[in-house]
């Protein structure tokens, strides 16, 4: 009889976590892209090398699940829709996509970079916030510093904020939004960047 009620049980727990299986929602997977903006035309001379980072970001969003704000203090941490990598390593990346694109040049290089190698210029980025409401704004907000002879002259620090409307309230439209503002962001740079180095040269164009 023992037996018996003992097979029962077991295949009613089977049974449940079967169920439990069936019922749980696939689990989503997203990455930041490079997605460049077209109307930025600037060509630095091949010759200029610019490091980006080191990169700060918030606490809160070091961790896996997408962080979405809920309004006022209140924050929500998806369990399904998850980041495929780290998030700092994928935004420095990013970041070092995107500047390399609008400035026009291919040695830009995401930190941390070979020790024997240190860029002419370098643009350090203090995230203070990059996330938004589903189906609602995504905000970025920056304090970045462009510094040059290997990190011992301060150029530039300027403080970024830019937003965007997500195009639905899908997790995918969020990070739609989230690669968006970075563009913007990383081509506001650009042409300050281009600026101060026409000024550092003298006024005189950087171009081949």
């Amino acid at each position: 009889m023992r037996s018996y009620v003992r097979s029962g049980f077991s295949l009613l727990c089977c049974s449940l976590l079967l169920l439990a299986c069936a019922s749980q929602s696939p689990t989503n997977y997203y990455s930041l892209q490079v997605v460049s903006d077209p109307s930025i035309e600037i060509a630095l001379a091949q010759s200029v090398t610019l490091g980006v980072g080191p990169v700060s970001l918030p606490s809160e969003l070091d961790r896996p699940g997408l962080v979405t704000e809920l309004g006022g203090s209140g924050i929500s941490i998806a369990p399904y829709h998850i980041w495929a990598g780290d998030l700092d390593e994928n935004f420095s990346r990013v970041l070092a996509g995107l500047m390399a694109d609008h400035l026009g040049i291919d040695q830009v290089y995401a930190a941390p970079w070979d020790t024997r190698f240190r860029p002419e210029y370098q643009l350090r980025v203090d995230v203070q916030r990059f996330s938004g409401t589903l189906g609602g704004d995504v905000h970025m907000d920056v304090l970045w510093t462009l510094t040059s002879k290997q990190g011992r002259h301060k150029l530039h620090g300027e403080r970024s904020r830019l937003h965007v409307s997500t195009n639905g309230t899908s997790y995918l439209a969020y990070v739609d939004a989230l690669n968006r503002v970075m563009s913007d962001f990383s081509a506001t740079v650009a042409v300050r960047i281009d600026e101060l180095l026409r000024v550092a040269r003298h006024a005189e164009p950087v171009i081949e």
